[in-house]
């Protein structure tokens, strides 16, 4: 019966090989970048890449210091330079804080919208008064960071297309500082060919 089936409909459904065989369609790509103008971005890092079957993976760690405890910058244009600098044409990259009260988010590049997100954090999880989380009960006094950061969350995930980050059109890597004034580290990966 299932042999009857596959020769009636055979013809009009393709099989995995027709699909493996079909050309790849190029998608152009529009990737917006902005200047960062809030803080600066650390040039002490450390970069390298391991080979092993074909893919190639690149690893970097960089810092991002800020000038306020709750801030949010560009890194668009550090995080291409990486891509960049790895070599790899078509991959998955992974940038992500490696700390727990700063975040890595994709959104428009907007300093309108840097105010929204500072108000809507602050609304979400207020700084004061400082009793009001358990966390600082031991001393510390940032529990309203680790609030805001669970909220933007730790990393993102690009594709890297033609040796470039495949982002929308608006779209932009942002990291998100929620208790700052000192450099915090971020790490990108890559894995590809």
């Amino acid at each position: 019966m299932l042999s009857a089936v596959r020769r009636s409909v055979g013809a009009r459904i393709p099989t995995l090989s027709a699909k493996i065989a079909a050309p790849l369609v190029t998608i152009p790509l529009t990737t917006s970048v902005y200047p960062s103008t809030m803080n600066t971005v650390s040039s002490r890092s450390s970069s390298t890449t391991t080979s092993a079957g074909g893919f190639k993976s690149f690893t970097h760690v960089f810092e991002v210091n800020t000038k306020n405890r709750m801030e949010f910058v560009n890194i668009t244009k550090e995080v291409q330079n990486y891509v960049t600098q790895s070599g790899i044409k078509e991959g998955i990259l992974l940038c992500n804080t490696m700390h727990t009260s700063s975040s890595v988010f994709i959104d428009d590049a907007d300093e309108g919208l840097y105010k929204d997100f500072e108000g809507f954090a602050n609304r979400l999880a207020p700084w004061d008064p400082i009793e009001q989380y358990r966390h600082n009960i031991n001393g510390e006094v940032n529990g309203a960071a680790h609030l805001q950061r669970t909220v933007f969350g730790r990393e993102v995930t690009v594709a890297v297309t033609e040796g470039k980050l495949h982002l929308g059109k608006w779209e932009s890597i942002h990291y998100g500082e929620f208790d700052g004034k000192r450099a915090k580290k971020l790490l990108v990966k890559i894995i590809g060919h």
